[in-house]
């Protein structure tokens, strides 16, 4: 079952709507929700957009690219922002260092982005490098949840080597002695923490939402 299937599952669960309402509602084909779940097809680009508008949530949402069902470009309903400091980058490549230092920056985020989390749990990094390109651009704004361990495939901010930090996809078998950072641009090279570097490798916590600016 894949991601977007997964997360319509959980939707119409949460808000008790059955496959024939929803089928009936955005005039999709008959059982088409039964052939999702089995496998036998994949939602639509169509039906994705139709479906996102339905439950009131972002495409990114429905296809597994941000934890977060809102959409932070677009005010809430009471047109409330949170303001969190950018304390510093994070280097989308190697050997960058990790230092926390308030820039200045400010960016607001709807308190819709925030419901659920506490300014405690979140910071904002600012992406340098283009390793994580076309995901991740240069200069911009990723928000990220503290927490000190991610499922394999997740997107974190690791500190490794003693105190060079990256933003990476982090990879690794459950068992097994190494963990892989994986860059998204094809130009980068995967980079393997294995045996007793792993005890300098650490998780800082996982991006769950991109601001970008567009010009």
């Amino acid at each position: 079952m894949n991601v977007a299937t997964e997360k319509i599952l959980q939707l119409m669960e949460q808000h008790k709507i059955k496959a024939l309402k929803l089928e009936k509602d955005l005039s999709l084909a008959s059982s088409i929700v039964s052939q999702w779940k089995n496998g036998r097809q994949k939602p639509s680009t169509d039906a994705i957009m139709k479906i996102a508008e339905y439950f009131n949530v972002t495409t990114d949402y429905l296809l597994g690219r941000t934890d977060l069902p809102a959409n932070a470009t677009t005010l809430d309903s009471l047109g409330k922002f949170n303001a969190l400091p950018v304390i510093g980058s994070i280097s989308a490549g190697y050997n960058g260092e990790a230092v926390e230092e308030y820039t200045g920056d400010m960016q607001e985020i709807p308190a819709s982005i925030m419901n659920g989390y506490s300014k405690e749990d979140v910071f904002i990094l600012t992406v340098k490098g283009d390793s994580m390109y076309p995901d991740f651009y240069n200069g911009d704004k990723v928000l990220v949840k503290r927490q000190t361990s991610v499922d394999s495939g997740s997107v974190a901010v690791v500190l490794y080597n003693g105190n060079e930090a990256t933003l990476k996809k982090v990879v690794y078998e459950k068992g097994k002695n190494w963990l892989d950072m994986v860059p998204r641009n094809p130009e980068y090279q995967t980079k393997r923490i294995a045996g007793a570097d792993l005890e300098e490798c650490h998780v800082l916590g996982k991006v769950i939402y991109l601001f970008r600016k567009y010009t």
